[in-house]
């Protein structure tokens, strides 16, 4: 009887332990593409904004 309560209670732990270890990893994979999203929608607007700002450059010299 005890071995099988030790062989339960392993049995329990273990996909609960393999749970969180997944939802780690799939959490830090999220993070990680967040960051990278976040550095990339950053660089984006500013390229952006400096494009729109040498495209209104071009478009003011032209008229003149």
């Amino acid at each position: 009887m005890d071995e099988f309560t030790r062989c339960a209670s392993a049995n329990t732990h273990t996909p609960t332990t393999h749970g969180t270890r997944v939802l780690a990893e799939v959490a830090g994979i999220v993070g990680t593409c967040l960051q990278f999203a976040w550095r990339v929608g950053v660089v984006g607007v500013l390229w952006r904004s400096a494009y729109i700002k040498t495209r209104r450059d071009d478009l003011s010299s032209r008229r003149v």
